[in-house]
C-alpha cells in the first residue's frame, strides 16, 4: 500500500500501524509529534491508528531553544 510520509510516497505491508512505523524507521517517539491526515496524533493514539492506501503522515521533531 502507498502512503505519503513527510511528502514522499512509501510503499508499506497492510494494517501496519504509525507506532510500527516508527520503530521500523528507527524515530524516537518521545522526540517527535505526528500529524495523520491533517490533524495531530495523539501520543495515545499511535499504536491503534492503522495507515491505510493514500493517507498523509507528517513526522515532526521538536526542537527545542530560544
Amino acid at each position: 500500500m502507498k502512503v505519503t510520509v513527510n511528502g514522499k510516497v512509501v510503499e508499506l505491508r497492510q494494517g501496519m500501524t504509525v507506532l510500527e512505523y516508527l520503530r521500523e524507521k528507527k524515530v524516537n517517539p518521545d522526540g517527535v509529534i505526528v500529524v495523520y491526515n491533517s490533524d495531530v496524533l495523539n501520543r495515545e493514539d499511535w499504536d491503534a491508528t492503522v495507515l491505510k492506501e493514500e493517507d498523509t503522515v507528517e513526522i515532526l521533531t521538536m526542537m527545542g531553544g530560544g
